[in-house]
């Protein structure tokens, strides 16, 4: 009885050591939320067409479910405070981003955690990605992958980036000739990636 009480006591004295630590170096005691994964909180659907030409643009549609009490951050979101959400289409693939992303408009308001306005989204949103199939891409069943890399906060907490990786099965089919006039998504970007990868995230100033 003796040797289970003096148990007990060592594994109480080792989590106040804990909790203790755990305050002094980040204000804070520990918290269950914090081993809550972002891909649990916001869990991503992709989607598009069954078929698509060599050269054709298409649209890849994205679906977020955001857990309640969380939020992440627009591909807009300004430099300085928590990581802008950053959509791309990783590696040599036989497709590009080719235009801007259509998003839904995102809430906008101070956080006095970052000392900035942020732009967040909350619940459910819907992103359409204008994606081109390049002109030596191979016929038949391919995938798209598409990464999405973003932050998760809730008021008090900031979870690390993560990456959201999601595979779009299409059928790519010859070419035809293209007639003025028909193409569906306005272009006004080049490059790969919609979103801001460079841009720095920090932690917010209050924590639970």
């Amino acid at each position: 009885m003796k040797l289970m009480r003096r148990r007990r006591h060592k594994q109480i004295l080792a989590w106040v050591v804990t909790a203790i630590s755990t305050f002094l170096l980040l204000g804070t005691v520990p918290d269950p939320t914090h081993a809550q994964a972002a891909g649990d909180i916001v869990r991503w659907k992709a989607s598009g067409p069954a078929t698509a030409k060599v050269g054709e643009r298409i649209l890849i549609d994205l679906d977020a479910e955001i857990e309640i009490g969380w939020h992440i951050y627009s591909v807009s979101q300004p430099p300085g405070g928590p990581m802008a959400s950053v959509i791309s289409i990783p590696g040599k693939q036989a497709f590009r981003v080719d235009g801007v992303a259509r998003t839904p408009t995102p809430d906008r308001s101070f956080d006095p955690n970052f000392n900035m306005e942020t732009e967040t989204y909350e619940g459910k949103i819907s992103i359409k990605i204008p994606v081109s199939v390049i002109d030596d891409a191979p016929l038949g069943n391919q995938r798209i992958a598409v990464d999405v890399t973003y932050q998760t906060c809730s008021d008090t907490t900031c979870l690390p980036p993560y990456t959201t990786h999601l595979f779009v099965p299409i059928k790519i089919l010859p070419a035809v000739s293209s007639k003025s006039g028909e193409d569906p998504v306005e272009s006004s970007i080049q490059g790969n990636a919609i979103g801001s990868p460079t841009a720095e995230s920090r932690k917010p100033g209050k924590t639970p």
